[in-house]
């Protein structure tokens, strides 16, 4: 398939209610299926266990990480559950970064490449890439790796953005396969491994050529349990763009933060290129500063169900962000 395919009165309730009833890289291929080697730390979870990656934001914007656990409170279809584990982020995570090589970033290649970099020096040790670009089709140019050199390597030698050749011998722009793209990295790539999973994508949102829907392609990333980071180019362009384009890259931009909001992650917009790698910056912070919480769901029925998770911190003015469903095993 890789080639070509939440009024705060009502929350106070909600709590209340809760809190009453219990206080080596490979290039322009398909990804390979043998998984990588885990580290002693990685996060394992039972088939039943739930996680969790929480960003905590104080009145002033800024990311908190100084909450304990008894701050905290999980609610799974509005049923308070018990935590299995609580932790601030020093686990290890496995990000995929997702590349758009379509003709509409090639003016941007070298502030993207920039930006990159800038994530990858901010890595822990321990914390494993991969590379994915996309166009008309969607190419793994660097599987899973801890090497910034092999990252590097990827993005400034592998990560070709602009043209592309048809099979009929012809250089063209390539079309834009996002959604195939997204569903491939959840489904496949991010199957390979364990623990903490994340996706950024840098991208315009526009589609132009999936096979599979956006709604297929959010449910895949649901199932993956990763959080998606978008950076997305779309203000860019609707900045000098006619009323048709404006409308389309709007709905572009709203499916994108779509996707980082029910996954808990975020979406920026940058109006310059040289923005990007503040961003990529600040999602490597992120990262690095989230709380992992795990819990076994109260509800043992193995339907395959998507069921609404939700987090509320009993610290006044403070919000929490984290994604907003799962899917249920399944016999």
């Amino acid at each position: 398939m890789f080639r070509a395919f939440a009024g705060r009165f009502f929350c106070f309730l909600i709590v209340a209610t809760m809190l009453a009833g219990s206080v080596a890289g490979q290039s322009g291929r398909k990804l390979p299926g043998n998984r990588p080697r885990q580290q002693d730390d990685t996060i394992r979870l039972r088939a039943e266990e739930v996680l969790l990656n929480v960003t905590v934001i104080d009145p002033y914007g800024r990311q908190a990480t100084d909450l304990q656990k008894t701050e905290f409170i999980i609610a799974e279809d509005n049923q308070r559950q018990d935590m299995a584990s609580f932790a601030v982020s020093s686990v290890p995570v496995n990000v995929v970064m997702m590349l758009d090589a379509s003709g509409s970033v090639v003016g941007e290649i070298a502030s993207l490449r920039e930006a990159a970099m800038k994530f990858i020096e901010q890595l822990g040790p321990e914390d494993k890439v991969s590379v994915v670009e996309f166009h008309t089709d969607v190419e793994l140019i660097q599987d899973w790796t801890a090497s910034p050199d092999e990252l590097k390597h990827a993005i400034s030698w592998r990560f070709k953005p602009g043209m592309v050749r048809t099979k009929e011998g012809r250089s063209t722009y390539g079309t834009t396969s996002l959604y195939d793209a997204i569903y491939s990295t959840a489904d496949e790539q991010l199957s390979k491994v364990e623990g903490r999973k994340a996706i950024i994508i840098l991208t315009d949102g526009d589609d132009t050529s999936s096979k599979v829907t956006y709604e297929q392609a959010l449910a895949a990333v649901i199932r993956s349990g990763a959080v998606v980071y978008v950076v997305s180019k779309a203000r860019q362009i609707m900045a000098v763009a006619g009323k048709f384009y404006r409308a389309r890259f709007e709905r572009a931009e709203f499916l994108m933060k779509d996707l980082a909001t029910r996954t808990g992650g975020s979406i920026f917009s940058p109006l310059k290129d040289e923005e990007m790698k503040d961003y990529y910056a600040r999602v490597a912070r992120e990262l690095k500063n989230q709380y992992i919480i795990t819990y076994v769901s109260k509800n043992d029925k193995r339907d395959g169900a998507l069921r609404r998770v939700s987090v509320f911190l009993t610290r006044s003015g403070y919000s929490a962000r984290s994604r907003d469903s799962y899917y249920a095993p399944k016999n």
